[in-house]
């Protein structure tokens, strides 16, 4: 495994490496991402970026209480 961060977007059946961020990537994956200029090795004290991502809050609008039929 190598520690890469991409120069360019790339997107595939593996999924999607944005361009700035840093990825550890098998060796022949990194090997064309480089040799195709799409990324650089990354030094030796980057780490890979994990960040949480909560769902965003869903406001309710209440509603007011319907009225009786006359009857």
């Amino acid at each position: 495994m190598k520690t890469i961060r991409m120069i360019t977007l790339a997107a595939g059946p593996q999924g999607v490496l944005q361009p700035g961020k840093v990825y550890q990537v098998d060796d022949t994956l990194a090997a064309a991402l480089i040799a195709g200029r799409n990324a650089i090795l990354a030094p030796k004290g980057a780490s890979v970026e994990v960040a949480a991502v909560e769902p965003p809050e869903r406001a309710v609008v209440q509603r007011p209480p319907r009225r009786q039929a006359k009857g």
